[in-house]
């Protein structure tokens, strides 16, 4: 007997299966597939029909085909693009702004920025070289300046140079801008400023600045800058006469308590400052940078270093392999007496938080158009003031975990069946049941498409009898059998 097409229903009810028959199925692409020995006769037939009609989630879907593969995990690349300029404002208590830019395309994902002897890293400048702010700005020339609050997509990072009550020839500023084309699309800054005196040094805990990422998105970096009504870092106005610069510039949660060593916790951006004279106009702003993009969770790497010796101290946390670096921070702080995170006495400042090569002394900087570096270095110089405790140095490095691309839903092809454990006992055994020659289940339940309009409040036996009229593919079940 030629092999006939056989709709589900009627036709089931009239037909015997032959000893030894054969199931097949045909996909939507018309070709039959050779399922092997079914249940025979009137019992099989009955097995299948009371398998369908006791779904209680919706109808049944035959789903034939390879079983789908998860996407590949994928990571930003990340490319830095660097400024470098001499120090030329030498004149006591004045600023310039460094700015590195992302190219169109991309947009920029964290920063930072290094002041250092021009001819020789290793040479320690004057006590008066001090890094001002490192945040995302609008790209502004010959001054610039950060980004408002609720900026959205920023391509440009400045770093903020200055020379306080001391200045010298043969000194450098840079910046970095971390640049990603392939990682968030979508990212804003939300910025909080505080105003007033800074915390009492090697006494207290610092005041803190905090910005936080809004619900449903995922902090990704962040930046800090500090100011004074006077300071507006042209490279020849003086201003900001009581030295107040920032020394905290890191990932925390929204209380400012920082990010622990491979944490992925962190929903805010905490910032701090310092000076020799504090005033009550002195301003933080803290700026964190935020995506609302489905990415992996950003883990933080950390390093802490500690010094009783004072002078030049680095700290270089390194992103663990198969992640991606973004940026970093760092906070300093102290230790006396046994209290540590103390706020730390006026003659320490930053010089550098920046992308690094991860050796050297201090770490090297990565040069312009380096792609995915993997090292972030905070360095402090501190000079000045002798403490009376230990200075206590933290370094974080922000990276990127693998994001994972949803699974696309599979087109009705030959696929091996997995029981749904909101379906009925019988219907996941008779999923569990029916094999090819193989041994390979052959039977897929996927009820969600008929668990909506129009289908909802229809009983099972409408639902299925609504799919074959309606050939809308949610029920694609036809069968031929062939017997010897």
């Amino acid at each position: 007997m030629p092999n006939r097409p056989i709709r589900l229903f009627r036709p089931f009810r009239r037909r015997l299966l032959r000893r030894g028959a054969s199931w097949r199925a045909r996909s939507q692409d018309g070709a039959l597939h050779t399922v092997g020995p079914v249940l025979r006769g009137h019992q099989g037939v009955s097995l299948v029909i009371a398998a369908l009609l006791v779904v209680a989630t919706g109808v049944v879907t035959l789903a034939l085909g390879p079983a789908p593969a998860t996407a590949d995990p994928n990571l930003p690349d990340v490319t830095v693009h660097v400024t470098t300029a001499p120090m030329t404002n030498l004149t006591l208590h004045t600023g310039v702004t460094r700015t590195a830019s992302c190219p169109t395309g991309s947009l920029v994902v964290g920063g930072g920025g290094y002041l250092r002897n021009a001819s020789n890293p290793a040479t320690a400048p004057t006590n008066g070289l001090v890094l001002g702010g490192t945040n995302p700005s609008t790209g502004t020339s010959p001054v610039d300046q950060p980004v408002f609050n609720g900026a959205t997509n920023p391509t440009n990072w400045m770093a903020i140079a200055n020379f306080t009550g001391a200045s010298e020839s043969g000194d450098q500023a840079a910046a970095f801008a971390l640049c990603s084309s392939n990682g968030p699309t979508h990212t804003v800054v939300v910025s909080t400023t505080t105003t007033g005196s800074n915390a009492t040094q090697e006494s207290q805990p610092p005041i803190l600045t905090i910005a936080t990422c809004p619900a449903e998105t995922t902090l990704i970096g962040g930046g800090a800058f500090t100011s004074t009504p006077d300071q507006v870092n042209d490279g020849t106005t003086v201003g900001n006469s009581g030295n107040l610069k920032p020394m905290g510039s890191y990932p925390s949660d929204s209380s400012g308590t920082p990010a622990t060593d491979k944490s992925t916790s962190a929903t805010s951006w905490s910032a701090y400052g310092s000076a020799g004279m504090k005033n009550a106009s002195d301003t933080v702003t803290s700026l964190a940078l935020c995506t609302s993009d489905p990415i992996g969770p950003v883990q933080v790497a950390r390093q802490d270093i500690s010094s009783t010796t004072g002078g030049v101290i680095t700290a270089t946390p390194v992103c663990p392999a198969g992640t991606r670096l973004l940026g970093g921070g760092f906070r300093s702080d102290e230790t006396v007496s046994g209290t540590s995170g103390l706020q730390p006495q006026q003659g320490y400042h930053m010089r550098g938080s920046y992308p690094s090569t991860g050796s050297g002394t201090p770490p090297t900087e990565v040069t312009d158009a380096t792609p995915n570096p993997t090292a972030w270095t905070a360095l402090v110089q501190a000079g000045g003031a002798p403490s009376s405790g230990s200075a206590d140095l933290h370094a974080f490095a922000m990276c990127a975990q693998p994001t994972t691309t949803p699974s696309p839903s599979p087109s009705p092809s030959l696929l091996e069946g997995v029981a749904d454990p909101n379906l009925s006992p019988l219907m996941n055994a008779l999923s569990n049941t029916i094999t090819d020659s193989n041994g390979k289940k052959v039977i897929a339940l996927a009820p969600p498409c008929a668990m909506t309009s129009p289908y909802q409040g229809l009983s099972d036996i409408d639902k299925l009898n609504h799919s074959i009229q309606a050939n809308d593919g949610c029920l694609q079940f036809v069968t031929t059998f062939t017997g010897p």
